[in-house]
């Protein structure tokens, strides 16, 4: 359909006769009703948007009088009702047909096509592409989350994940390297990894990588120490899979694990055992000495003589007893079977009595018992003797001959504080903060270091009585050990 018709009059010069196929009327009904009727039959819902596109297009065209007139200044689709009462799709380019003497549009030409075919194949298939489009989206969002999820796995991973060429050049890290070995990503990229490894363990990690290389999907899992930034080394443990044969990876996928703790642990075990070994081993050795001496020289001993080795036997075993009863006693503890009997007893008489039993056996020390607080609490005796016990032999122990220790007990706002001081060789601050683990021993020369869980069992101890041990110590000064137990 082809019309011709003047913006400013709205009166349709021309119509051609197409306008019978496309919407079922006369030329003549446009000529003669004009542009009001012509819009009458758009669409309610295209009516503006027709309007504001036909507006700006004019508009720009005005301001462009020499412009071309033969190229549409518009282009637009909407639906007209057909004389039939039916809506028809049309596609119309509107150009300028004709200025006035100023060069503004009078007249416009409009060439419509009819488009309804096309738009319902469109509206048949709407649904489809909604529903496609829909799919398309859903997959994609959980293809984000589900690479979020593995980003977070990976990426905020405690451990470390490499990927390595079969030279053990790093071709991939995840963020945690850093947390690990204390190096970027950046300074390991493109090295052989065999650099940063312990010289001891480096044989053994050639072997494993020889033998992953030649088995596509196999696993070789390995413990050896990697020399982080700081100069130190921590022990990892690391598994390696390979998967070079993987297109999308040729790589060996190595996952690290830091075990440095767990090692720490194992070497304090291999200690303990060997000092429990030494230190049960002594008393017994000494007391089946004593035995032989009264069996072979029974008749000649005076009875002096005979009491003073079984007084040493006697000793001896208490020794022994001792070492045995720390032993089921943290084994207890692990075991969350250590029993206690809390009964009402006095604080200062109990004091009194292990002070004094201290001072007969080591003259060499000045013991004083400052106890402001006399009356009576409500714990197991026996257990605050051992952890008391505890607490002073370790402070004649590391104290030099003839030094002073203080026991003390007061009332506070929180409960009674006990304390045990001595003026020794202190502790320093890293053991302090390991002090109360179990099989733990401090720094020291002395060669009589016990088993490391007097303080261990004793802490313990305090636990369940609703306090806490604890320490304050200067190297070279001599070291305070406390607890308080809640309520007076």
């Amino acid at each position: 359909m082809i019309a011709v018709y003047n913006i400013r009059t709205g009166k349709y010069l021309y119509v051609n006769s197409s306008i019978r196929k496309l919407v079922g009327y006369s030329p003549r009904t446009f000529t003669q009703k004009g542009l009001e009727y012509v819009s009458s039959l758009v669409h309610p819902d295209d009516v503006l948007h027709i309007a504001k596109q036909n507006h700006l297009s004019l508009e720009k065209a005005n301001k462009r009088p020499r412009s071309p007139s033969q190229y549409p200044i518009v282009s637009f689709e909407y639906r007209m009702r057909h004389k039939n009462g039916s809506y028809r799709w049309l596609k119309t380019d509107v150009s300028v047909f004709s200025r006035d003497t100023n060069g503004q549009v009078e007249c416009v030409l409009n060439v419509s096509v009819d488009i309804t075919s096309r738009k319902v194949v469109e509206e048949k298939y709407k649904d489809l592409v909604l529903q496609l489009e829909g799919k398309v989206n859903e997959r994609t969002q959980k293809l984000k989350a589900s690479e979020k999820k593995f980003r977070a796995l990976v990426e905020k991973s405690y451990d470390v994940t490499l990927m390595v060429d079969p030279k053990a050049r790093l071709l991939y890290a995840t963020p945690s390297i850093v947390r690990l070995f204390g190096r970027e990503y950046e300074e390991f990229m493109g090295l052989p990894g065999i650099k940063f490894i312990h010289p001891s363990d480096i044989p053994k990690i050639v072997k494993a990588l020889a033998r992953l290389a030649l088995r596509p999907n196999s696993c070789e899992t390995l413990e050896f120490r990697i020399k982080h930034k700081e100069g130190y080394y921590i022990w990892v443990e690391a598994t390696g899979t390979n998967l070079l044969h993987e297109p999308e990876v040729k790589a060996i996928v190595v996952n690290f694990h830091d075990i440095t703790e767990r090692k720490a642990l194992e070497q304090r075990k291999n200690d303990f055992i060997s000092i429990a070994s030494h230190e049960l081993k002594t008393p017994l050795t000494s007391i089946k000495l004593y035995m032989q001496i009264l069996s072979q020289k029974a008749s000649a001993l005076s009875s002096v003589e005979a009491a003073s080795i079984i007084e040493k036997m006697k000793f001896q075993l208490d020794q022994v007893t001792r070492l045995v009863g720390d032993l089921l006693d943290a084994t207890k503890i692990q075991e969350g079977k250590l029993s206690f009997q809390k009964t009402r007893w006095n604080l200062s008489s109990l004091l009194k009595e292990i002070v004094t039993d201290f001072q007969l056996r080591s003259p060499t020390h000045q013991i004083a018992l400052r106890c402001t607080f006399k009356g009576v609490v409500t714990a197991d005796k026996f257990r605050l003797s051992q952890v008391v016990i505890n607490l002073l032999s370790n402070a004649i122990k590391f104290s030099p001959r003839g030094s002073q220790i203080i026991v003390s007990a007061r009332a506070t706002k929180h409960g009674i504080t006990i304390s045990v001081r001595d003026f020794g060789i202190g502790i320093s601050k890293k053991d302090q903060e390991k002090l109360f683990g179990r099989f733990f021993q401090a720094e020291s020369k002395r060669k009589d270091k016990g088993l490391g869980l007097g303080l261990f069992i004793s802490a313990n101890i305090i636990e369940q009585h609703g306090g806490k041990l604890s320490v304050k110590s200067d190297l070279g000064k001599g070291s305070t050990f406390l607890f308080t137990l809640p309520g007076k």
